[in-house]
């Protein structure tokens, strides 16, 4: 399994920005945005979650090999989300493709 790099802090400290590439794999792609969520819910102040999408590479046909399991996984990371108490903002940029 490969990994995404976690979400990072923004510059003025209001929230977090996580990075989606159209390569990433569905499995790491869940535990980013798990964790994400996680982190958001635990900041005591309000929160923006920002999703970049896009970086114009595409890693084949998306999710790829994935099992009923993995896409149970996905599909409760993006309930999660769309239930955050922060306000997310997702920025699309150059071609999107896959996950993003």
């Amino acid at each position: 399994m490969s990994t995404l790099p976690p979400a990072e802090e923004l510059a003025d400290g209001l929230g977090l920005r996580l990075r989606i590439g159209g390569a990433v794999p569905l499995d790491a792609l869940t535990l980013a945005l798990d964790d994400l969520c996680r982190r958001a819910d635990a900041r005591d102040r309000q929160t923006v979650a920002v999703l970049m999408l896009g970086d114009g590479t595409s890693g084949g046909p998306w999710p790829g090999d994935v099992g009923v399991q993995d896409v149970s996984r996905w599909e409760r990371a993006v309930r999660r989300l769309e239930r955050l108490a922060a306000v997310t903002v997702a920025v699309a940029s150059g071609t999107c493709g896959g996950p993003s």
